[in-house]
């Protein structure tokens, strides 16, 4: 199976939801090649997939309220996505130059 981005993304999304049935239609493959494939997304230090964990984490926290969906209307909403977004260059950076 050809594991574009946006089935990278959809897997970190979506996996834990899933059956195993489910897992194993949505996906076209055996259920250990699917778990096989997102323990090595979790496990890579490549700056490309790093991101699309960044991109996950953003998605299932959104999902789950933590962040919030659209634009920020007030003043303290601002301010707190203003902090979200310092932490993760922050994180960025730092994952930045471990790789290196």
């Amino acid at each position: 199976m050809k594991w574009t981005k946006e089935k990278k993304l959809d897997l970190l999304v979506n996996f834990y939801e899933l059956s195993i049935d489910e897992a194993r239609e949505r996906y076209g493959a055996s259920y250990k090649a699917i778990a096989g494939r997102l323990e090595n997304l979790y496990d890579t230090e490549e700056p490309d997939l790093l991101e699309l964990l960044i991109e996950a984490s953003n998605e299932v926290k959104r999902r789950k309220g933590i962040l919030p969906s659209s634009t920020p209307e007030s003043r303290k909403e601002k301010r707190i996505m203003a902090k979200i977004n310092k932490l993760q260059r922050k994180l960025a950076k730092v994952r930045g130059e471990q790789n290196e």
